[in-house]
């Protein structure tokens, strides 16, 4: 299998170890695990090619997800035009299919999942035009096409017609230059300007409180407008270590940092507005509660999915989600207590065109959701299958199964026998295999018990039932169609004939398509009764007794198409009939 092939659907299966609800929740966080079994080690980075394929950039090297099978791609020191190197921090694809990853410590690689191969992009201190860093932290491709890589040695802008790369760095004393060198985030708003997220909160050189910043860049002249924390205003910046940047679909432009960083900005005013965490009130929009035992916490994505809620992920506190609609946050943190447990430890987000919202985690965990997905109620029968629905304009549901009738009322109570008047409808070995009303407001049960008619006015039930010794009853105790045509005259099909009934006396005709036909489940078998717009009585079979016409003033059958299994008949708009049959 080689990535660059279409398919049909995508997603359609995992490797999935399993869903499991987070406790209190509708949320179902499903993890995936790599072909090995065992974990990613850290996914860093996670794209989709225009074939739907999910690219995962990790500490194991790149892997290829076409929704049913991954493909692992690492460094061979033997060949090279194989991955740079395992170590990967960033992906993202191009318009011409181009896949390109950031590495940790071999550079810049753009795959091609044609040909298979992949291009080296690496520091060359005597090249000016060179990758300016062999650690390449995030990678961007713009409305335009251009490439953006970020390091820790600034920003740079590929050429793709002169092969070279154009840097752009902080300038002491240069108020328009790059705030700081350690660009972590890259962001292209509607408008298509550039965001810059600089500073890192991990220990190194440049980790001073005042290091970092945002920065909006002016791509026509290379210059830069910057945003930091001001201890002197309120609605500057609350930290300057930047590294989640988001405009959601309703246009609030959102800034997440190390701290209680949560922010919304107006981008006209240059100011932002602080979403602190309340714990009083905790279901207020704002990051998840801080954890102060790690200096290095921080939002390390801020993202949509396709209901509009906004996801906060951080790397030490867990995932906040907040619903615009309700105005109402959800908090999700670790559950130790549980296998595989969601972890708290989030790295990066990523959302699918299918809507599907992927999480990775610093501990090597992948997690896919389905953001729209809901937990559909169901009632579990003790046995057999559920053959028959009905709905009562009241709200009242009746199903039939293999082995009982189930009445469930509107208040939500369930019936499993229904004692009406005469007795119970026994559920003892009866199949419901249809339950249908009439025009009088009764309604018919057909199964393998006969035929009851229930009177919803009287509260009380008759059944039906073939006597050896009446030729005048059903004429086979299995009913598994029931129809009433335009006359108000009910048609019974059961597994031996078809059978019309004398509301009056309670009596039945019977009609065989084959006479000569004693089986039980012979040509005589009755599958479906439709009259059509003109009035002729259809009627079809299974077991080879194919589709009838029935006469009803004659009393005869002429058949027009034989040897047929008939599942069901329809008629539609334009007076075409349609037969669903075994193939």
């Amino acid at each position: 299998m080689k990535p660059h092939h279409s398919i049909i659907a995508f997603l359609i299966s995992l490797f999935i170890i399993g869903a499991f609800p987070v406790y209190g929740q509708k949320i179902i966080f499903n993890k995936v695990v790599p072909p090995d079994g065992k974990t990613f080690k850290h996914v860093t980075g996670i794209t989709q090619d225009a074939n739907g394929f999910i690219w995962l950039a990790t500490k194991k090297g790149l892997y290829c997800h076409d929704g049913y099978q991954m493909i692992h791609y690492q460094n061979n020191p033997l060949d090279p035009n194989s991955l740079a190197s395992d170590h990967l921090e960033t992906i993202c694809t191009d318009s011409s299919g181009m896949i390109w990853i950031g590495t940790v410590d071999a550079g810049l690689d753009r795959f091609d999942p044609v040909s298979l191969t992949f291009k080296h992009y690496r520091h060359d201190p005597q090249n000016e035009g060179s990758l300016h860093a062999d650690y390449a932290s995030v990678v961007m491709v713009d409305h335009e096409g251009i490439l953006w890589v970020g390091s820790g040695e600034g920003l740079d802008r590929y050429d793709t017609k002169t092969d070279k790369f154009t840097h752009f760095v902080n300038k002491p004393g240069d108020s328009t230059s790059l705030s700081c060198n350690d660009v972590r985030a890259i962001y292209e708003d509607r408008q298509g300007t550039l965001w810059i997220g600089t500073g890192s909160p991990y220990a190194g050189s440049d980790v001073g409180p005042e290091v970092g910043g945002l920065n909006r860049m002016n791509k026509k002249t290379g210059t830069f407008i910057s945003y930091k924390h001001d201890p002197e205003k309120s609605n500057s910046l609350i930290n300057n270590k930047v590294r989640a940047i988001f405009e959601d679909s309703r246009g609030a432009f959102w800034v997440g940092t190390a701290g209680d960083g949560l922010h919304i900005m107006d981008k006209t005013t240059g100011t932002f507005t602080r979403l602190t965490y309340d714990p009083s009130h905790p279901e207020k929009l704002s990051r998840p509660p801080l954890d102060k035992t790690y200096q290095t916490d921080h939002i390390t994505f801020i993202t949509e999915d396709v209901t509009g809620t906004i996801w906060i992920g951080t790397t030490e506190s867990g995932i906040n989600c907040f619903n615009p609609k309700t105005g109402k946050t959800t908090h999700y943190g670790s559950y130790k207590d549980t296998t595989d447990a969601f972890s708290r430890n989030d790295w990066w987000a990523f959302s699918s065109r299918e809507g599907i919202l992927w999480i990775s985690s610093l501990s090597g965990e992948l997690y896919r959701i389905d953001p729209v997905r809901k937990t559909i109620p169901y009632y579990e029968t003790s046995s057999g299958y559920v053959n028959s629905f009905y709905e009562e304009p009241n709200g009242t549901l009746w199903i039939g199964t293999s082995h009982e009738l189930i009445r469930k009322g509107k208040e939500g109570k369930i019936s499993n026998q229904l004692q009406i008047n005469s007795g119970t409808i026994s559920t003892e070995n009866n199949s419901r295999n249809i339950i249908k009303d009439d025009s009088q407001g009764n309604i018919w049960i057909g199964g393998d018990n006969g035929l009851t008619q229930w009177y919803k006015e009287n509260i009380e039930s008759l059944n039906f039932k073939h006597k050896a010794y009446s030729k005048y009853t059903l004429s086979n105790n299995s009913v598994y169609t029931i129809y009433e045509d335009k006359d108000a005259n009910l048609w019974v099909g059961t597994i031996r004939g078809l059978n019309l009934l004398n509301r009056n006396s309670g009596s039945f005709s019977r009609y065989f398509i084959d006479q000569n036909d004693t089986t039980k489940r012979g040509r005589n078998f009755i599958s479906a009764i439709l009259q059509d717009k003109r009035g002729k009585l259809w009627v079809g079979t299974y077991f080879g007794g194919g589709l009838n016409q029935f006469d009803i003033e004659h009393k005869e059958f002429t058949n027009y198409i034989n040897g047929i299994f008939v599942h069901s008949l329809y008629e539609d708009s334009n007076g075409i009939l349609w037969v669903g049959c075994d193939d």
